[in-house]
Parts: structure tokens; C-alpha cells; sequence
């Protein structure tokens, strides 16, 4: 079975398909392929959709139907890092100058040896300098 490292922000593209390349490329890895991501992926989802309720870009009724689509979707949460792997964290962040939740996708990838989906075109560069696969390969 195919697995990759989803991160919020490709996630979000299958909701809001912001993206349109990234939407298609996930719906279609994700008919035979799965996805791990990292504890604070729910809070990066559930933060997105809020606000977008509070800017009136979304309904609570597209919330909810969001948070549906994506629990039918084979994805599956790792457990929570431990504190002493924050320190390998913080050092992967200040490395590649990404955010520590950015950094945490990557971190995830590099120690499952996975390929990572993602939109945030800070994180996809940092991801290929550091030998992770990255898709959908054209954004």
C-alpha cells in the first residue's frame, strides 16, 4: 500500500480545493494509499476551518460536512512526539527555516521515510533539500 505524510495545508485542498492540482492528486492517491500525519494536524484543520467560519468564508453546516469528508479518508494519526524529540525538532526548524508545526510534518517524513502531500510552498522546497519527495510533483 502507498503511504505519504499529509500536512494541513494539502489536506484543506481536498475541502476547499484551493488547489486544484493537489485535490485531484490526493483523491486519487487516497482510492488505494493512505496518509499519516502528526498530532497537530487536527488543530491545523480544526484552526483553518474556524476561521474561515469567522470570515464568513464558510458555514459551520461546510465545517462539519469538511471535518465528514475528511474522516471517511484513510488517515491515520501518529502518536505524540516525545519532549526529547523536540530538541531533534527545533534544530530541523532553525535548519531549514520553517515554522516548528512545519517542521514537524518533515520530521515526520524524514523518520518514516515517506513522501509528504503539502500546498505551503515554504515547506515543499525544504522537504526536496532534505531528500523528501514531494507531490504532487507540479504545483
Amino acid at each position: 500500500m502507498n503511504t505519504l505524510v499529509l500536512d494541513a495545508s494539502a489536506a484543506l485542498n481536498l475541502c476547499l480545493a484551493e488547489s486544484p492540482s493537489v485535490s485531484e492528486f490526493l483523491f486519487d492517491f487516497l482510492i488505494d494509499g493512505e496518509a499519516l500525519v502528526p498530532m497537530l494536524w487536527k488543530l491545523e484543520i480544526s484552526n483553518a476551518l474556524l476561521t474561515g467560519e469567522r470570515r464568513g468564508r464558510l458555514s459551520r453546516a461546510e465545517s462539519t460536512h469538511y471535518w465528514n469528508l475528511l474522516s471517511t479518508l484513510p488517515i491515520y494519526q501518529l502518536n505524540d512526539s516525545s519532549l526529547r524529540e523536540m530538541i531533534g525538532l527545533q534544530a530541523l526548524a532553525r535548519d531549514t527555516g520553517l515554522s516548528a508545526y512545519e517542521a514537524e510534518y518533515l520530521r515526520l517524513a524524514l523518520q518514516e521515510g515517506l513522501p509528504m502531500a503539502t500546498a505551503n510552498l515554504k515547506l515543499r522546497p525544504a522537504c526536496q533539500d532534505c531528500g523528501v519527495k514531494v507531490y504532487p510533483e507540479n504545483l
